[in-house]
Parts: structure tokens; C-alpha cells; sequence
């Protein structure tokens, strides 16, 4: 059942716990537990509500092209969803541990992943496969995004530690840390539109935007 107030759409028995537009802003996917709801904003509709397996729906992303929306689960598996009939396309089993957050680059054509097993990996969404994993937190990894050139990624997680990767040889060019493990553990990581920048929460109730090429931070808020 559908319950539309002004300025919002509620669904009821829909928990919303992460959502996500897709790229032309049209759509909006929110992700709940247990199950993916997607909406068309332009129509004011939702056309399809689906059900999940693998508990909690922690991040949602739509592919570039808006072909698929993805989920990351507790379980440690990535569910890749046709939008037009939302129907389950393939699993990836990515991760032994809790999938934490996902980043499409540019073309759609990988998707870089982050996990409570502490690893990160990239995968190649048109081979199915694994093309790479990057080791280096030594807790949770909680964010991920992928630059907007895509030749870099960047991580940050409960041990303090902001990362940046570069794709290619999967080494990583900047290792920082900011404050103690679990007290102040960073939470969120992303890229500004021209990829200069980084905006980084913490749990010490700080966002810190960080400049990539000086590799200091430029503003506290």
C-alpha cells in the first residue's frame, strides 16, 4: 500500500535505511530490510518493490546507464536488479564480511566495493569478475567512491585511515589517519565533480574536505 503525502511517498511496511538516485535524477531506489523500492520521480509512482535475501540493504547504486541498481547486504553479497522489470539478474559474492558501501566509475564498467572483512575490491561488471583487491585497513572499511577520471579510489574506515588507491597496480598513493580507532572512525568518503577534492565524516561529529593534490585539509566543518 501506497500512502502519498505532500512532498513525500510513504510505503508501508518499507523500513528505509539507504537510498540513491540514478544518474539522470529520475529515479530514486530506497533500500530497507530486507527488500529495494523503486520509484520514478518524473510519474510520482513506484513501480516495483522487491524483495531482498541477505537481510538489511546497507547502500543502493544505479549503473551509469540506469540498466541496474545494485544493493550491498550484511551477507557480503552484491544483488544486481534490471530497473525495467526488476528482476535479479546475477549475485556477486563479494566479500566475507558486511558489503559497506559500492561506487560505479564513469562507464559503468567497474564497481569498486568496500567490507567489514576490512578489504576493498573492484569488479568488472561486463566480465563478472574480479579485476582487483586492495589490503591495507586494518578495521571496517566504511565508504568507498571512485574518482570521476576513475584512475583513483578512495577509501576510509574505523581504524581513522583515509586511503587513496590507484586503480591501475592497486597500490595506494596517500595513507592518513585522523583521530583514534572506533571513537573517531571515519564514516564517508566522496569525490567533489572535478575529483580535487574529498569530503570525509567522521565520528567525532567533523567533516573534513580534503585537497588531493596539496594532500592537506583545506576546511573543517
Amino acid at each position: 500500500m501506497v500512502v502519498q503525502k505532500p512532498g513525500r511517498i510513504n510505503i508501508k511496511g518499507h523500513y528505509s535505511f539507504s537510498s540513491s538516485y540514478s544518474y539522470d535524477g529520475s529515479l530514486l531506489a530506497s533500500g530497507g530490510d530486507g527488500d529495494l523500492v523503486l520509484w520514478d520521480l518524473e510519474k510520482d509512482i513506484v513501480f516495483h518493490k522487491i524483495e531482498v535475501a541477505g537481510g538489511l540493504v546497507i547502500k543502493t547504486a544505479f549503473s551509469p546507464d540506469g540498466f541496474f541498481v545494485v544493493t550491498a547486504n550484511l551477507d557480503g553479497v552484491v544483488r544486481v536488479y534490471t530497473v525495467e522489470k526488476g528482476l535479479l539478474d546475477r549475485q556477486i559474492t563479494a566479500h566475507d564480511g558486511a558489503i559497506t558501501s559500492l561506487s560505479f566509475n564513469k562507464d559503468g564498467k567497474y564497481l569498486a566495493l568496500s567490507s567489514a572483512d576490512n578489504t576493498v575490491s573492484i569488479w568488472d561488471m561486463w566480465k563478472n569478475m574480479k579485476v582487483a583487491e586492495f589490503l591495507g585497513h586494518t578495521e571496517p572499511v566504511s565508504s568507498i567512491d571512485f574518482s570521476p577520471k576513475g584512475d583513483l579510489i578512495a577509501t576510509c574506515g574505523y581504524d581513522g585511515r583515509i586511503k587513496l588507491w590507484k586503480v591501475e597496480g592497486e597500490t595506494y598513493t596517500l595513507d592518513m589517519r585522523y583521530g583514534k580507532k572506533d571513537k573517531d572512525g571515519l564514516r564517508d568518503i566522496t569525490f567533489d565533480p572535478d575529483g580535487k577534492k574529498l569530503a570525509v565524516a567522521s565520528n567525532d561529529r567533523i567533516i573534513r574536505v580534503f585537497d588531493v593534490e596539496n594532500r592537506n585539509i583545506s576546511l573543517f566543518m
